[in-house]
């Protein structure tokens, strides 16, 4: 390493999608290049602890977790936990679609990532005509949320769950609010939204005065790409369990409706025969 080279310092290579995905925070930003300085194209794997990732990303040690698990929502990596005191493993990837992206824009063969130019003097004329067009980012293609209207009594969009404490008007400017994202995004708004006013109730955070003021600005910061859910996840995981209890007892109740309805098909005689039967085989079996 030269002189002049020194001076740099160490680098840093990141798939060049990192810089043109909107979605992505100042932190995720920071956290995604930590991630990257760690591993290698020929092997785009590390396992840095959560506080040397931390310091070198420059963000707070309890945000790691945080960040991390939305970096791997938005498909740049993959994490494997691992397990009592080792750090988890990160398996880094590029998001599909800003592999396609570049297809179309003379990428570099392996999909994503900077290869350094070694060609002569034609490539760099060509180069340099290049860099003296407009440069044009790929436009961000959004589909609006395909919300339904809210009924007269305001009861807001029936394909989205709202908290439960808030009145029809509030469910009709958070529902405008929330018009111009995913479904799953607006959901995970509308959760955090739910986790906030919990957390005010239980006395462990300030009460939220206006909570479609507070919806609006988490929209503004997801269209931003700066949204980074706290507490959403656990208002889904606990509605997801409680779905699944839902209807774990909705098919208890079909199969003791589908008895009911077999034995009153049957005769008394039938139930009298199959009662003994049943008796007669646990008696064998020593019950």
């Amino acid at each position: 390493m030269n002189a002049q080279a020194a001076d740099f310092g160490q680098f840093a290579q990141i798939p060049i999608g990192a810089l043109l995905d909107q979605r992505l925070a100042a932190s995720g930003f920071r956290v995604l290049t930590a991630l990257f300085s760690f591993a290698s194209r020929e092997r785009p794997v590390c396992w840095p602890s959560r506080a040397t990732l931390a310091e070198r990303a420059g963000v707070s040690l309890a945000r790691v977790s945080v960040i991390t698990r939305q970096l791997e929502e938005l498909g740049w990596l993959k994490r494997e936990s691992g397990g009592g005191r080792s750090t988890s493993r990160y398996h880094m990837r590029v998001p599909p679609h800003l592999r396609v992206a570049f297809k179309n824009d003379q990428a570099p063969q392996s999909p994503g990532i900077a290869q350094p130019d070694r060609g002569g003097l034609p490539e760099q004329t060509k180069r340099t005509e290049e860099e003296n067009k407009p440069h044009q980012r790929p436009a961000r293609k959004l589909e609006p949320v395909k919300m339904k209207p809210a009924p007269p009594d305001g009861g807001g969009c029936a394909d989205l769950i709202f908290p439960g404490r808030l009145s029809g008007e509030e469910r009709k400017v958070i529902s405008h609010h929330l018009a111009g994202h995913q479904p799953d995004t607006a959901q995970t708004i509308l959760d955090e939204l739910t986790g906030r006013l919990e957390a005010a109730e239980a006395g462990t955070a300030k009460p939220v005065e206006s909570p479609s003021g507070y919806a609006r600005k988490l929209a503004t910061l997801a269209a931003k790409g700066e949204f980074l859910p706290e507490r959403a996840l656990v208002v889904a995981e606990r509605r997801k369990a409680a779905q699944e209890a839902r209807l774990a007892r909705e098919n208890e109740a079909a199969k003791q409706r589908e008895r009911d309805e077999y034995f009153a098909n049957r005769s008394q005689e039938e139930v009298a025969a199959m009662i003994a039967k049943g008796r007669e085989l646990r008696k064998r079996l020593g019950g």
